[in-house]
């Protein structure tokens, strides 16, 4: 059942200084954002795009499609967007007529936010209307669920509808936004203004066919069919040829695979055909094992590492050691080498990190968001973006990245009523770029005590217990998180997109998937552990009041519907922010253990922690089956967060009651364990479908009512068209006008407006902000930069401030 919020509450923020301006590069509060422009070259990729329409082909890739044709056009569209749906008509009408006049020109059209066969079907049906001409191969529809060719081609902020117009060498030649930008409703922009983009796109495509650099080559007026896509399954035995020489000889099984297993009579191994379908078998006797070594007790060896945390909620290595407080920082000296762990603490909304953690180097420190009772309110969980291979370029690759997920309905600290406005935090774990600020809201200085200051923030999931980050090279940023949503017990995908960076409150570029179907009914009050295996895409999670661990097919599941209706507090209502519920997606119990929580993975094998057992149970990820169980010292009942270093074979965990940090030596478990356990070079076929039952599942997709969305800009309370509302170097004259609330129990006084509105010191936040001071300071807001405090004063540089 889903729980229906009681109050909404939407954050708009406007897209700064673009508006529906063709202007490129676009311009972020003023500012170029790198993006391809008239004369720059697409990169070359072969990364395939789905298509919706027409049947064939089932992908493209941009490459292919230079080879074939002279001239290529590309739209950019989304589906809660009057003035897109307006245009693709057109769009549909002018691609298939000037494809029939010049079969060299291909089109292209990219739709965002779910319901691309419902859009194909209108714009179809309108083409058909209103110029009598009914699209048959053109455009080609990509359904831009990863949101991959928006971020290639029309990079945020950008506006929407818009266009490109690439030749066969690649190169952009035009790129424009399109009639309707900036109507805010459909019949806002007459057919007439919409009809303009048919000459528009005509004049664009023949100023390239009549450059004598285009090739003079009429390529094929369809794309060859390309090879059926791999679906793994276990096939009857093929049938014997029909006995003539002119038939192609029959696929035939590769030879099978080595054993599973290291030792024992259990493991399993596979063959495949024709790269299409893959065979199972248990490994016979010419397959014979050693025995097994039955593990002991001794094979493990278990430290506590560190004390004194704050009910430790999770623990996980920082990919890059040295990275955030390098050799010295906050007057302090750190060691740059060795594993780095850090604990999010539930407590004191506080973030622990551990350089050297386990050598005689380690040390420990403390940091915080100075509006921790918002963006860390009791966090919960903790993930690090660890893949540093992703091939983005470095102005978009997220790599060192983490987010925080907040086991809290947004009540500040039970300071207010709740209104369920939370979701998970992104953080820049870099020191650089005002990502660590000091209590003034400046870039920190070496000397100076530092604050997190968040790159983004989504607000869809309230009372979170586990988050896990996506290694998935497909989006352009790599900032995808899965979370628990404690509040609806269901998973939620969330991708931050393009972060909107330190200072900025942008939320109108995002993409957030609900899964209702996966439910999880977790403990509140302990942490879920979540771990994705990055090769086959399978999500792992604790679901602790149903005791077991579930596996998801993150690649698996489509687009059914709009969340807005049903779920509706989100964090803008702006187009290019999508909202969806996702159906048909692949999951199963994986494994039944009481009270599971934390969880790791490591060398084909699933590491779990249990509330009440002193011990961490293995499992095969192949078998699902129970390998060994690793003992922990007797007191250890209360483990939460794990995480392994590979390198030295070492598990970190927390425990939430005793307080402390401790590590396993797991280097054993190569050895010792039972007659399912993986060779570390043995790998399954590459196909996540291939470990889940087949059922018949159809998605009804539907597009969203336009009445969910604001096509333009407009006053939702303290968020409005107003640029200083939500940038920090500007003074909102409405929220200086919270300076003087002291009705703190008021039911009108928005916490979360004092928050925007640039308060960190205000009587009725938590602790006033007088806990920035210590030593009985006290505070003194400064409008959105920070506090000083009575106690402190600082001079640099002929600078001053402080009390």
């Amino acid at each position: 059942m889903i729980r229906h919020w009681y109050l909404i509450f939407l954050l708009l923020v406007p897209v700064y200084g673009q508006g529906c301006s063709s202007t490129c590069p676009p311009l972020d509060s003023g500012v170029p954002v790198p993006s391809l422009c008239t004369d720059d070259n697409l990169p070359s990729s072969s990364q395939e795009h789905p298509t919706c329409w027409p049947s064939s082909p089932t992908t493209v890739n941009f490459d292919d499609l230079a080879l074939q044709y002279d001239v290529i056009v590309i739209s950019n569209y989304f589906v809660g967007c009057n003035a897109g749906r307006r245009e693709s008509g057109v769009y549909a009408y002018s691609s298939q007529r000037l494809h029939d006049e010049h079969p060299n020109v291909v089109f292209v059209s990219s739709v965002k936010g779910g319901g691309c066969e419902t859009w194909t079907d209108r714009y179809n049906d309108f083409a058909e209307d209103e110029f009598g001409l009914k699209p048959t191969t053109m455009p080609i529809t990509i359904e831009d669920a990863s949101y991959a060719v928006r971020d290639l081609l029309f990079t945020s902020p950008y506006p929407h509808p818009s266009y490109v117009v690439l030749d066969s060498s690649l190169k952009v030649r035009d790129k424009f936004v399109g009639p309707c930008c900036g109507y805010e409703s459909y019949t806002d922009c007459s057919v007439a203004t919409a009809k303009t983009l048919d000459s528009t796109l005509q004049t664009a495509v023949e100023a390239v066919l009549s450059d004598p650099a285009v090739r003079p080559s009429l390529s094929p007026t369809t794309l060859p069919t390309p090879a059926p896509t791999a679906v793994l399954a276990t096939p009857s035995p093929p049938p014997t040829p029909a006995s003539t020489s002119s038939l192609a000889p029959s696929p035939s099984w590769t030879p099978w695979s080595s054993c599973s297993a290291t030792c024992g009579k259990h493991g399993i191994k596979y063959r495949t055909l024709e790269e299409e379908s893959v065979e199972t078998a248990p490994c016979d006797e010419a397959d014979a094992l050693p025995d097994c070594t039955t593990c002991s007790p001794g094979s493990f060896t278990v430290s506590v590492l560190h004390d004194g945390f704050d009910e430790p909620s999770d623990v996980k290595l920082h990919p890059t050691p040295g990275l955030h407080l390098g050799a010295f920082s906050s007057g302090r000296d750190f060691p740059t080498t060795g594993p780095e762990a850090w604990v999010s603490n539930r407590g004191n909304h506080s973030i622990s990190v551990i350089p050297a953690a386990g050598t005689f180097e380690q040390t420990s420190f403390n940091r915080v968001d100075r509006g921790y009772f918002h963006y860390n309110s009791e966090i919960a969980a903790i993930s690090f973006n660890k893949v540093d291979d992703s091939g983005r370029d470095s102005d978009r690759d997220t790599f060192n990245y983490f987010a925080t997920c907040q086991g809290n309905p947004n009540d500040y600290l039970q300071t207010k009523t709740a209104n369920y406005f939370m979701g998970p935090s992104l953080y820049n774990s870099s020191p650089d770029n005002r990502n660590l600020v000091n209590k003034m809201g400046k870039a920190c200085e070496e000397f100076e005590e530092c604050y997190f200051l968040h790159s983004d923030m989504l607000h869809e999931a309230p009372h979170c217990t586990g988050i896990v980050h996506d290694p998935e090279t497909l989006t352009g940023y790599g900032t995808v998180f899965w979370q628990v949503d404690g509040w609806n017990n269901e998973l939620v995908r969330f991708d931050f997109q393009k972060p909107h960076g330190p200072g900025s409150m942008d939320h109108a570029v995002a993409a957030i998937r609900r899964y209702p179907e996966v439910k999880i009914t977790p403990n509140l009050g302990k942490h879920t552990g979540m771990v994705i295996d990055a090769s086959t895409g399978n999500l792992y999670f604790s679901d602790y009041e149903n005791k077991k661990i579930v596996v998801m097919d993150t690649t698996s599941g489509a687009y059914a519907r709009t969340a807005r209706i049903e779920y509706p507090i989100y964090s803008s209502r702006l187009p290019s922010f999508e909202y969806s519920i996702y159906e048909c997606a692949l999951f199963r119990d994986f494994a039944s253990i009481d009270n599971p929580t934390g969880l790791a993975l490591f060398d084909g094998k699933l590491y779990v922690a249990s509330v009440d057992s002193p011990s961490i149970s293995v499992f095969s990820l192949v078998t699902s089956e129970l390998l060994f169980t690793i003992p922990l010292p007797e007191t250890h009942v209360d483990v939460a967060g794990m995480d392994i270093d590979a390198d030295t074979q070492m598990l970190y965990y927390v425990d939430a009651t005793l307080e402390v940090l401790a590590s396993v030596d797991i280097s054993a478990s190569s050895t010792c364990s039972n007659d399912a356990s993986l060779s570390i070079k043995w790998a399954f076929p590459t196909a996540p479908a291939s470990t889940f039952e087949k059922f018949n599942c159809t998605v009804n997709a539907t597009l969203p009512p336009d009445s969910l969305f604001d096509q333009v800009h407009v006053d939702s309370g303290y968020a409005s068209e107003d640029q200083a509302v939500q940038d920090d170097s500007m003074m909102d004259e409405s929220a200086v006008l919270l300076a003087n609330r002291t009705d703190c129990g008021n039911v009108t006084l928005n916490f979360d407006a004092l928050l925007l509105g640039g308060y960190f010191c205000h009587i009725c936040l938590p602790g006033g902000g007088n806990q920035f001071c210590g030593k009985g300071g006290i505070c003194k807001n400064v409008q959105w930069e920070g506090i000083v405090c009575d106690n402190e004063h600082f001079i640099k540089d002929g600078e001053s401030w402080g009390g």
